[in-house]
């Protein structure tokens, strides 16, 4: 029992790494446009400890930690959050349009 809750302490997940994102917008014609522009580096994700990095800009935060089926980013008290599919590919939705990042 001890063990688990020094575990459960020290925070961290299972998420670290790099992913590719494609974008989905059920809008056939502006999803084969924005296919084709996902195949950059720019569209990649690389998930640290407490840290993302995209297209070369770090993000930093308080903590991030997994809640239920979603990968939170935490920092100065604001959440944001991520959408776990499986333990490779995260989803983020943004009004009409969802972003799937797929570990690489």
């Amino acid at each position: 029992m001890t063990l688990s809750l020094v575990l459960i302490g020290c925070g961290g997940h299972d998420f670290q790494g790099t992913y590719q994102g494609s974008i989905s917008t059920g809008l056939g014609g502006l999803d084969n446009l924005l296919g084709a522009m996902s195949d950059d580096e720019d569209s990649r994700m690389t998930i640290g400890k407490k840290h993302i990095i995209i297209a070369d800009e770090k993000y930093t935060f308080d903590k991030i930690y997994v809640e239920g089926n979603q990968l939170v980013l935490e920092a100065e008290g604001e959440k944001e959050s991520m959408k776990i599919v499986d333990k490779d590919t995260l989803e983020l939705s943004q009004g009409h349009m969802t972003i799937t990042y797929q570990r690489i």
